[in-house]
């Protein structure tokens, strides 16, 4: 009966750091996320020069993968500055 109740004081606690848990990983998952994107941004111009793509080519490469990169993280960014609350009851 003692060991209920001490799991039941602790459950808050427990919640708790499971969701900070949730969101270290979340974190080290979009830092993985935006270095491979940084290193397909450097690599990917200079792979297309090397293979003898014109200059114009790459550069709309660059601004399509920039504009890409913005469109799919708004969202995230909006959410994360205004909160989860200011969406939740549309």
């Amino acid at each position: 009966m003692s060991c209920e109740m001490l799991l039941e004081r602790l459950r808050p606690e427990i919640s708790a750091k499971c969701e900070e848990i949730k969101i270290k990983k979340r974190e080290a998952l979009l830092k993985r996320f935006f270095v491979f994107s940084a290193v397909l941004l450097v690599l990917l111009p200079l792979l297309m020069v090397y293979l003898g793509f014109a200059f114009l080519t790459v550069f709309i490469t660059v601004v399509l993968f920039g504009v890409g990169m913005l469109v799919i993280s708004a969202p995230s960014l909006i959410i994360l500055y205004k909160g989860v609350s200011a969406y939740a009851y549309r």
